[in-house]
């Protein structure tokens, strides 16, 4: 068996996962594949994450915390949506594409910066991380907020390295996870209406198909 594919894929039959000894002859037509997205990704963006942000945002024994968790539970249906979107490229490539294509212009800009960010860091670490680019250095923060009017603002900032005493530059792009969730779950009912009308289906079937 081929270890490379992903065998259990969508059924349209059962409307369910189902396992494909044969992955490269599976097929699903647009309506199909919108349907799955709508019901299983959409449906289930849903049911996860409004009420986390309800939790946080309303509860005043909360006030403070779990912030990282509410980003969390957004950015794996980004990764999938963007998966089943484009083909090539690395995650935040794809994440770029994807936001690039259905969210809000400002996500063409800040897209793939976003995702190393506070994808990569929040899934792969503790917290959301520093990239350092550009020459001369400058240093790319984060702040995470509950006011949807600073969503990827940035604001520019001095910091002093603790070692050398240099004085750099860091902007900080800020990320108010109720916006987040918000822009990306508009971004998929427009990636679902495409998919409805045919377009993108053959990086749809690619993407499922894929590891």
């Amino acid at each position: 068996m081929d270890q490379s594919k992903n065998h259990f894929l969508y059924d349209p039959v059962s409307k369910d996962l189902k396992f494909f000894e044969h992955s490269d002859k599976w097929k699903v037509t647009g309506r199909e594949a919108a349907d799955y997205l709508r019901n299983h990704v959409i449906g289930s963006l849903e049911g996860d994450v409004p009420p986390i942000l309800d939790l946080f945002e309303k509860g005043t024994a909360h006030e403070g915390k779990g912030f990282f968790a509410m980003l969390r539970a957004i950015f794996p249906y980004l990764t999938w949506a963007s998966k089943l979107y484009c083909t090539k490229g690395t995650e935040a490539d794809k994440a770029a594409s994807f936001l690039g294509q259905y969210a809000d212009p400002h996500y063409k800009g800040a897209g793939k910066r976003l995702y190393e960010i506070y994808r990569h860091g929040l899934m792969h670490n503790h917290f959301p991380n520093v990239l350092i680019e550009g020459n001369p250095e400058q240093i790319v923060g984060w702040k995470i907020t509950l006011d949807v009017n600073e969503h990827l603002q940035v604001e520019l900032r001095q910091i002093t390295s603790a070692d050398t005493g240099l004085q750099l530059q860091a902007s900080v792009t800020a990320v108010c996870p109720r916006q987040l969730y918000q822009d990306i779950h508009c971004a998929m009912q427009k990636y679902a209406a495409d998919l409805e009308g045919g377009s993108f289906l053959r990086e749809f079937c690619l993407g499922f198909q894929s590891k």
